[in-house]
């Protein structure tokens, strides 16, 4: 009987002769590809440089990976070597990089012996060739634009000569990032290409199942190849990549071709292969341009963060959805592209499942990979050592899959209470008639260039004590909450992995500023002109302890200014609510003018000129809109001092900007050359009470980070006298954690904030 069901297309046909040459040469890539890490002369394929140490050795050639922007620096080194003459015990070749300045911002040696090659045998046979692959890393504070990359033999007790202890120069290294442009037009080309080729072998592959294989391994070959040696490696970084890693390297290509199988198979259809490559390069450009903005790669709650956009999109605007969603699918169905919608949407699932999959099999063949604490060249190195595929599948992973949400293992045993706190005899009653936090969007001070205008002063009264300076907060360019988070709890964000917005997992009655200034007595009001459920406020607010919610409901349209309601207008809420009520109050506020984009001519006859003379119109509207934004939030905060100084009450009011701003091309305008990332972080803080109402300067002048902030307004709740024990050790998500910092003692603080069920992974 002859079965129905066929892999031969109706529009099959043999190959031309063309068709025929284009087969045979992905074939002959295919080979290339697989053969490269084991056949291969690298005297042809790494530059040559001939550094002659005395007649001792000679670096012949050598193969870098090195990835360096202002975040980190990651280098990978594969030399070759010839020695004609033994080393002594304890000799060393030393890799050095250094700075414009000529500090030496890193270095590694490597000791060299029989075990890498170099022994007497070869020795006697004219000399021995030995390689030598090695990786540098350069920390934080020793980061720098370019580096000269030197390399010597040292050797102890010996004056420096032309074989010992004279460092020569091998290549000046500039910056070298992970550019989106150049990702962008890769994945365009790559995408391109692969399209073209398989228009043209469509019909060939068509002819049955075999054909179709042979032709998804082929052109999933040239994916793996583009992909891998110009989206996210150059050409000769690839090459090194390739023998450095290649466990890495086959695992990577196996992936990369099970995928494409599985894509075709799911999604019954050639076309497939590209949009599983689609996919893949989509989630490495997400993930490097969340890094621009934040620091921080893909991973912990991103996916429920698309869908809480997705929800309010359509609860604000419903119909408008529902109808371009209706009308959509109807064109689909017209055009009979509905059954491509379903393919896409089949293989969209397949990789993220795939990349689960693939996690587990790196896992199995590889052993678990090691993750290193969050800081500044994690990625670069994460990328380096596993290459972009396994790096992706990690990230996706990370994405669906449920796992703890905690940097740290939880403590075995009962551990002393990290949070300042007054002492045991301090009065439970409210110090204070009125405690203010105002968290201003994206309000920052400090510009040194691309703004020329001073940044706006406040004119105090003389009753009015105040401390004004700079700390950091947990994150730059965006994410709100993780500040808000950090304030309202006094627990650092760098105890959670990144990514995680911690406000989906609070305890019905989380601890923090609101639960305990509840507890006393204080009447509780949070203010955010925006929408309740964005960040899962909805159901975080109450948790914290806050009894009175006013979101954008509460606000009009005569309110706003640009985009968003006015600083000046939520200031006025606050004043209006301080005199509303005789009892003691907490009143937190997270305003909204601040927020970008800052590339729109937002408010019209109302901006404000601020922006040096020769920047570009883009670079220009962008400055502007920021500063205009500035000037009002000091403004509306300036109106809350003076009232609050004529109001009579004894009141203890915190001001401080979430995170720097996120302004595009003329961000780097506004920080000054080779900023370090630890820049990026910095914010103003203020506090201001009435004079003599306590040691404000004392008690907050030590402060470094919004926890601690958060840490030492908790216990001023109840003693206005109270002095906190500062400094203390501070942990960061991207900068890292001080020496001294023990995140286990802060087991008690996580079990009373956080639900009981994120202690169970």
């Amino acid at each position: 009987m002859r079965h129905r069901f066929t892999f031969r297309h109706p529009d099959a046909r043999t190959a031309s002769p063309l068709e025929r040459m284009l087969l045979g040469l992905l074939g002959l890539l295919l080979l290339l590809v697989l053969l490269l890490p084991v056949v291969r002369d690298e005297g042809l394929l790494y530059p040559a440089y001939h550094l002659q140490f005395g007649d001792v050795a000679e670096l012949q050639n050598m193969g870098m990976i090195y990835k360096n922007d202002d975040r980190g620096t990651y280098a990978v080194l594969d030399a070759n070597w010839r020695f004609t003459q033994p080393l002594k015990p304890g000799d060393h070749i030393v890799y050095r990089l250094s700075r414009p300045d000529s500090q030496e911002a890193s270095h590694i040696d490597l000791a060299v012996g029989p075990r890498e090659g170099l022994n007497s045998d070869c020795l006697h046979q004219g000399g021995c060739y030995v390689s030598l692959a090695a990786s540098i890393r350069v920390l934080k504070e020793s980061l720098a634009e370019q580096y000269q990359l030197t390399v010597e033999i040292a050797r102890s007790g010996v004056e420096p000569s032309a074989a010992f202890n004279t460092p020569q120069l091998i290549r000046s290294l500039p910056q070298s990032g992970f550019s989106l442009q150049r990702m962008l037009l890769s994945l365009s080309a790559t995408l391109l290409l692969c399209w073209g080729l398989l228009r043209v072998l469509a019909p060939v592959l068509r002819q049955g199942l075999r054909w179709r294989i042979t032709g998804t391994i082929l052109l999933a070959n040239l994916c793996f190849l583009l992909l891998h040696a110009t989206f996210c490696f150059r050409f000769s970084e690839f090459l090194v990549w390739s023998e450095y890693r290649i466990n890495h390297y086959y695992l990577s290509w196996s992936l990369m071709t099970l995928g494409w199988l599985i894509s075709v198979l799911v999604g019954r259809h050639l076309y497939m292969g590209l949009i599983f490559t689609l996919l893949f390069a989509i989630g490495l450009l997400a993930n490097f341009a969340k890094i621009s903005i934040y620091g921080t790669s893909l991973g912990g709650d991103d996916l429920n963060n698309l869908v809480s956009l997705l929800q309010i999109l359509i609860g604000d605007h419903g119909l408008w959805v529902g109808g371009i969603g209706a009308s959509l699918l109807i064109l689909l169905w017209r055009l009979r592209w509905f059954n491509w919608l379903l393919r896409f949407v089949a293989v969209l699932i397949t990789f993220f499942g795939f990349s689960v999959f693939a996690i587990q099999a790196s896992n199995t063949v590889l052993g678990p990979n090691i993750n290193y604490f969050n800081n500044e060249t994690s990625y670069h190195r994460d990328m380096v050592r596993r290459g972009p595929s396994l790096y992706l599948f990690d990230l996706i992973n990370g994405l669906v899959s449920g796992s703890s949400i905690y940097s740290y293992p939880a403590a075995a045993s009962p551990l002393q209470q990290p949070l300042i706190s007054p002492s045991t005899d301090a009065t439970e009653q409210p110090a204070w008639d009125l405690v203010i936090v105002m968290q201003y969007e994206a309000l920052w001070l400090g510009w040194e260039g691309g703004i020329c205008k001073p940044a706006p002063v406040l004119k105090l009264p003389a009753t009015v004590q105040a401390v004004q300076q700079q700390i950091h907060s947990p994150t730059t360019g965006g994410m709100t909450v993780l500040a808000e988070f950090e304030m309202n709890t006094g627990l650092p964000v760098g105890l959670l992995k990144q990514g995680i917005v911690p406000y989906y997992y609070l305890a019905d009655q989380a601890a923090g500023l609101a639960r305990s200034a509840g507890a006393m007595g204080y009447s509780t009001h949070f203010y955010h002109p925006y929408k309740q459920n964005f960040w899962g406020r909805d159901k975080a607010i109450p948790a914290l302890g806050y009894q009175h919610g006013h979101f954008d409901s509460e606000f009009n349209t005569l309110d706003q200014k640009g985009f968003y309601t006015s600083d000046r207008a939520l200031v006025q809420r606050i004043l209006e609510q301080s005199q509303a009520d005789s009892a003691p109050q907490l009143l937190y506020a997270v305003t909204m003018q601040g927020h970008g984009p800052f590339n729109q001519s937002r408010y019209g006859q109302q901006e404000l000129e601020g922006a040096c003379p020769g920047e570009s119109e883009s670079d220009r509207q962008t400055l502007n809109t920021y500063y205009t934004g500035v000037v009002d939030a000091m403004a509306s905060l300036q109106t809350l001092i003076d009232g609050l100084d004529a109001s009579g009450k004894r009141y203890l009011l915190l001001a401080f900007g979430d995170h720097q701003p996120y302004l595009m091309n003329a961000g780097t305008r506004v920080l000054p050359p080779h900023a370090k990332t630890e820049l990026t972080f910095r914010i103003p803080f203020m506090a201001f009470s009435r004079a003599g109402s306590g040691p404000l300067n004392q008690q907050y002048q030590n402060v470094r980070q919004l926890f601690q902030a958060g840490q030492v307004t908790r216990a001023l709740l109840g003693d206005s006298q109270f002095v906190p024990d500062l400094p203390q050790p501070v942990l960061h998500p991207l900068l890292g954690k001080e020496p001294t910092f023990d995140p286990a003692s802060y087991q008690q603080a996580l079990e009373a904030t956080f639900r009981a069920d994120t202690f169970s992974h």
